[in-house]
């Protein structure tokens, strides 16, 4: 077994998210269906990709936004060891997410968000074993960011804020420039889509579904799509507002 999976305390998995509360979780799918339907999605969200977390032989963490909100989240999803998120941009809360884990002694070190409810410890494994042979590994998304990143060691030259449009397009393209500028050998591993509109949400509902025939489906996503297939008719619900996603 490669030096990386088992120096210091081993691998971790941090998982940054935002608490699922009406009016913070999911604020672009709310103006199509509502914040309690926003809320109650991202929750299953969560529930699923914290299954994936909590599944393999890695720390799982939590860094939850609001802090006051880290102990409801960490009941919640099972996950004792949690941590409010550091103040800033998403870049600057992941760095500070990874150098925490890093500096406990976990490498290497992997990133997720609450966004993507198909991950699986699949995912998590195909970028450990990536890690045994490069520096930095990407879980490419479909809007052009990424839903994974894993480091053996961290490299904080990807977090640039100067560098890197968090929230916009290009995200995952930035990032592996930065990593290449740095020296550091890349590697992707399968692709997923994030969730923030009505049409990503049939996307979803149809991955679903193909992940059931394998016996994999993300169980609360699932469900809590089908409790709101009714609201994707309808009007939308007010002003389209932006979110940063934690991924």
């Amino acid at each position: 077994m490669s030096s990386a999976r088992t120096a210091g305390q081993g691998p971790a998995v941090g998982l940054l998210t935002r608490a699922p509360q009406p009016g913070l979780a999911k604020t672009r799918l709310a103006a199509a269906i509502g914040d309690q339907a926003a809320a109650r999605l991202a929750e299953a969200f969560l529930l699923d990709v914290a299954s994936a977390v909590r599944g393999g032989g890695w720390r799982p963490t939590l860094f939850v936004e609001p802090g006051a909100a880290v102990s409801e989240v960490a009941t919640l999803v099972g996950i004792s060891d949690a941590r409010p998120q550091a103040e800033g941009s998403i870049g600057r809360r992941m760095l500070a997410a990874a150098t925490t884990l890093e500096g406990e002694g976990y490498a290497p070190v992997i990133l997720v968000g609450s966004d993507i409810p198909t991950l699986r410890p699949s995912h998590l494994g195909e970028a450990l074993s990536a890690l045994e042979r490069i520096d930095v590994v990407f879980g490419p998304a479909g809007d052009g960011g990424y839903f994974l990143v894993g480091m053996r060691r961290v490299a904080p030259a990807i977090f640039d804020d100067a560098a890197v449009p968090w929230g916009r397009d290009g995200v995952l393209a930035a990032s592996e420039r930065l990593a290449e500028r740095e020296g550091l050998r890349m590697a992707r591993i399968s692709a997923e889509h994030d969730v923030d509109t009505p049409a990503d949400l049939e996307r979803l509902r149809a991955r679903c579904a193909a992940l059931a025939r394998e016996g994999q489906a993300p169980a609360y996503t699932a469900a809590a799509l089908a409790a709101i297939r009714p609201l994707l008719s309808a009007e939308p619900r007010g002003p389209r507002r932006r979110e940063e996603r934690n991924e």
